[in-house]
């Protein structure tokens, strides 16, 4: 895949690099302070943590763990749904007990002869639309657990596919917080380091409840002394629409520090984004880039987790949108072959599916590329194999937390 590509591939060929160059010194804690000003992506996107998320069968049980950096940072209020919620409930019941207080008054009027008869015929024969309202109540609780749900609106945007889906959420939710892969990246056959992704506790993007997806890329000790990467990335998606608010990237490389901020306004259909990168022996390099996003767009690491929310078959074909760095993309995922396949952790039935990219309404090559995802509703990623000019990258799952 596209993001895959840029992530992995690029990890590995800088590694490999750093055999024929010789490296230059380079002050790493003094590059990152020159490229951590980000104040003008922060005056945009607030992200704050959210202290007790809420438990549901959606968003899993919360774990411990760290925030991210930039979590932290972006933090200036906690939110407090349950006082929210408290507050709300209050209000209605009072609202309740101000409408149930003429009763009184009406009992102490005696009915008539005629009133009473009317209400002994009534419990007798009861109307037809109260003798309906439990068939149906009983017919969508059927409905409910085949997993039948009617949308409430048609499937936006229509190039996507709809099954599974009732409106833009999906029926079966496939990803948990606390959720962990692990893959061993290898080239040639040697480990060159590990690409871990992880789902993080919910978060608050400019108030609206959101998923925090986070990648890390490692180098392995080996390749470390030739070149070292320490790079993660995070994506934090919209928990209602699955859309990306935003996602950074922090760049730590024996070459390079970077800090990358990018801004998905989907009112206005424009996409933002911040770029900070210090090299040795070069000025810090900073530009901003504005371009028109197309409708119900992702980014390149919302992508990979919002694949998993598409019912998979061998011969369908999943398209997606997707923005990058003022370019817009349709991704084409098909669905080749259902594979098993053993791994260090496990035995996994999988369906193989491999992509392919029209950018901007042209057809890019971009090799050959392929993800292999388990066939079943959570349809984690455990393995991906990306061909270079030369050889191959191969990522292979090593550690998985449901």
């Amino acid at each position: 895949m596209f993001w895959m590509k840029s992530l992995l591939s690029l990890t590995v060929l800088f590694c490999f690099s750093g055999l024929l160059v010789s490296c230059a010194t380079f002050d790493e804690e003094k590059a990152a302070q020159q490229v951590e000003d980000t104040s003008e992506f922060e005056d945009v996107v607030k992200i704050e943590t959210i202290e007790e998320p809420e438990e549901s069968a959606d968003q899993g049980s919360p774990v411990e763990g760290k925030q991210s950096p930039a979590t932290k940072k972006n933090s200036s209020k906690k939110a407090t749904p349950k006082k929210n919620t408290s507050k709300k409930t209050t209000n209605s019941q009072q609202v309740s007990k101000d409408k149930k207080s003429p009763k009184p008054e009406k009992a102490s009027t005696p009915p008539t002869k005629k009133n009473s008869a009317k209400k002994n015929s009534a419990k007798k024969n009861p109307a037809p639309k109260k003798q309906q309202k439990p068939e149906a109540t009983a017919s969508k609780e059927k409905d409910s657990k085949k997993g039948v749900k009617q949308a409430k609106t048609p499937r936006q945007p229509p190039l996507e596919d709809s099954e599974g889906f009732d409106g833009r959420r999906p029926i079966e939710q496939p990803y948990d917080v606390g959720e962990t892969i692990v893959l061993g990246i290898s080239y040639f056959g040697v480990e060159a380091g590990k690409f871990t992704m992880k789902v993080m506790p919910m978060v608050q993007v400019n108030g609206k409840k959101s998923y925090h997806f986070r990648y890390i890329i490692k180098t392995s000790p080996l390749f470390s002394v030739f070149y070292k990467v320490d790079d993660v990335a995070e994506t934090f998606v919209d928990y209602e629409t699955l859309l990306p608010h935003s996602y950074e990237i922090h760049v730590k490389e024996s070459k390079q520090v970077r800090e990358t901020r990018t801004y998905f306004d989907h009112k206005k259909l424009v996409a933002t984004m911040w770029d900070n990168k210090k090299r040795p022996d070069k000025e810090l390099e900073k530009k901003k880039i504005k371009w028109d996003l197309e409708a119900y767009s992702q980014n390149v690491f919302s992508a990979a987790y919002y694949l998993r929310n598409f019912t998979l078959k061998v011969g369908k074909e999943l398209k997606v949108r997707v923005g990058h760095e003022g370019k817009n993309i349709e991704m084409t995922a098909k669905v080749i072959r259902r594979e098993t396949i053993y791994t260090d952790a496990g035995k996994f039935d999988t369906f193989v599916v491999k992509p392919k990219f029209d950018i901007d309404g042209k057809f890019k090559p971009t090799g050959e590329n392929y993800l292999w995802l388990t066939a079943d509703d959570k349809k984690f990623i455990v393995r991906l194999e990306s061909k270079i000019k030369i050889g191959s990258i191969v990522g292979e799952v090593q550690k998985l937390k449901p």
